[in-house]
């Protein structure tokens, strides 16, 4: 079964612009993953009508964080930028989250919180995170997320206010494999590609301003 409707790239775009107010979407590169993603979508997912509504609801969402993102960072004025990041690989279960955010207990270290993976922008002073948009819909997310799957957080621990993987902020150019279809047999990990290609649009992520 699949109840995945044909979409495009230009549908799916306009549709975050109407919802943004912005078109700027930092030029094109996300666009071939995405067509190439729709086309996945539309071959091989095996979705039913709430999965297919809840992943098409997914792509806009990612596409308008895009733009807001992109309108965000246009505004900033400096930053400090990222001189020596950690680079943390290993096989999944194996505590790499564990040690990120022990790593980043230094306060002269820098982690990428989950809101703001989601959400990217610059950095609000904390204090003021409890009371953002932003990080209120994170929350939100994740105690739907929490109450629907709960042994999912078992298996990694997810809070708003916490650091989390990269990967999220990738999600944008559609090139993370968090965004890949699983049921595809084109779905695979592009690590080296995903942060080659996205790195100079999201880099800003990670600096602190």
């Amino acid at each position: 079964m699949n109840a995945w409707q044909p979409a495009s790239v230009a549908e799916l775009e306009a549709e975050a612009t109407a919802r943004a107010g912005s078109s700027d979407f930092g030029g094109s590169r996300h666009r071939e993953a995405l067509a190439v993603l729709l086309e996945d979508y539309a071959a091989s997912a095996r979705l039913g009508p709430e999965g297919a509504a809840a992943t098409r609801a997914l792509l806009v969402d990612l596409l308008v964080q895009r733009l807001r993102s992109r309108r965000a960072l246009s505004r900033l004025d400096g930053g400090r930028p990222v001189v020596r990041p950690w680079f943390i690989l290993a096989l999944p279960r194996t505590g790499t989250t564990a040690l990120h955010r022990m790593l980043c207990t230094d306060p002269a270290a820098q982690g990428l919180e989950h809101w703001l993976a989601l959400h990217p922008q610059p950095r609000p002073p904390r204090e003021r995170w409890a009371g953002h948009p932003d990080f209120r819909a994170t929350e939100a997310r994740l105690a739907s997320m929490r109450a629907a799957s709960p042994e999912l957080f078992t298996q990694h621990a997810m809070e708003a206010d916490q650091v989390d993987e990269c990967r999220l902020l990738l999600m944008q150019s559609k090139r993370s494999d968090l965004s890949n279809n699983p049921a595809s047999e084109h779905a695979k990990p592009e690590t080296d590609r995903e942060v080659t290609s996205s790195r100079g649009g999201y880099g800003t992520g990670h600096e602190i301003p």
